[in-house]
């Protein structure tokens, strides 16, 4: 029997080229979407990499990227929302594109490739930070309207939004457009309304349910996927992950609810519950789950943070732990005067100060009358000792 022959490689398929672009170098492409394809390149005059989207002329107008254009400003302008700079606009009709700062870390969707899903107590961690970025622009009249995985970067402790305002991109909003984002619209942008603050609060569920689960919440072909936005009641992620607490369904349920009215408020009042460490069904606070940073906003730069409660619980502290030394996180800074309590007995300043009579040096005064106190104790236990003698 003849032998078999070896298998020849298979010749490289050839990469199209790169578009040329004048003062940028496009070195590589790092995602698409509905509105265009966005690649990594170097901004020559910077002399720094910087984003690239090139826009699709046939279904991008002036008008919409005028507003994008305005929407990415706006929010690059306020720090909290950590959304990326936009450094260039091109209105070219037969290329339009934009230039924007490329954003550090990775992307929530390059991060559950790598790692896979996420433990519920990261993944409420991540949806407290984009509740916090979501209530700054909320407050300055700002909505993302395309929350996804792809659009959240997370550098460190950092959260940073991209994408913001690309919604607006498409002027009026295309039936094509929609289908290729099928997976992370809302119902109400299904229906052709324009997105609000609860059209945020419903990606972001979409988005912690990404994180919890690795998978999104409808799959299938497009058309089907925004019939069950519209009309199909979300799985509990329960069903896919064992051990979920019960709270976890629950939040899901309400920011995933059909109605916007039905969802939060807002996502300040979003950010208030997942402020706080989350309680047990028997109402104890587990120590794993208690916070070990807050934030609050200064109060003499009242736009500066989000403000977040005062009041810290820390969780692995020794009763005698030197509480005057613990260093607690507000506002990017420690804070001193923040109020810190140990899981469980009396509050902080009782133990501080019977801690303090043996540690520190005593005022002149206290140190007088515990002098006049000893004596006082020395002659009346000498007089007993005489009335008691024989």
């Amino acid at each position: 029997m003849p032998a078999a022959l070896p298998a020849l490689p298979s010749p490289a398929l050839p990469q199209p080229p790169l578009p040329a672009l004048p003062g940028y170098r496009l070195l590589e492409r790092l995602g698409a979407g509905p509105s265009g394809q966005v690649y990594r390149a170097r901004d020559e005059a910077r002399d720094r990499d910087v984003a690239v989207k090139l826009l699709d002329p046939r279904r991008c107008t002036p008008r919409g990227l005028v507003r994008f254009a305005a929407t990415a400003r706006a929010a690059a302008a306020v720090e909290a929302i950590r959304a990326c700079e936009l450094l260039d606009v091109v209105t070219d009709p037969r290329r339009p594109y934009v230039v924007l700062e490329l954003l550090p870390g990775e992307s929530l969707a390059q991060l559950l490739l790598r790692t896979g899903p996420l433990p519920w107590r990261r993944a409420r961690g991540l949806a407290h930070s984009l509740a916090v970025a979501l209530e700054a622009a909320h407050d300055a009249g700002l909505v993302h309207g395309a929350l996804k995985p792809g659009n959240v970067f997370l550098d460190g402790h950092r959260l940073y939004l991209a994408d913001f305002g690309a919604h607006a991109l498409l002027d009026p909003p295309r039936r094509d457009a929609a289908h290729a984002v099928a997976d992370y619209l809302a119902p109400e942008q299904i229906r052709g309304e324009p997105p609000g603050p609860q059209t945020d609060l419903y990606g972001l569920g979409l988005v912690v349910y990404e994180a919890l689960t690795g998978r999104r919440l409808f799959t299938g072909r497009p058309q089907d996927v925004l019939k069950q936005h519209l009309g199909a009641p979300p799985p509990p992620p329960s069903r896919a992950v064992a051990g979920l607490p019960p709270s976890a369904d629950a939040l899901l349920a309400e920011l995933l609810h059909k109605a916007s009215t039905r969802r939060p408020c807002n996502a300040s009042e979003l950010r208030g519950r997942l402020s706080g460490p989350e309680r047990a069904p028997d109402g104890k606070i587990p120590i794993e789950e208690m916070p070990t940073i807050a934030w609050s906003r200064p109060p003499d730069q009242p736009d500066a943070l989000p403000p977040l409660e005062e009041t810290l619980t820390l969780p692995n502290l020794h009763e005698a732990a030197p509480l005057h030394n613990t260093t607690v996180i507000l506002g990017d800074r420690p804070d001193p005067n923040a109020t810190v309590y140990l899981p469980g007995g009396a509050p902080p300043f009782a133990r501080r100060r019977v801690r303090d009579m043996f540690v520190r040096p005593w005022p002149i005064e206290l140190t007088l009358f515990a002098l006049n106190l000893a004596l006082a104790a020395v002659l009346v236990l000498g007089l007993l000792a005489g009335a008691c003698a024989p």
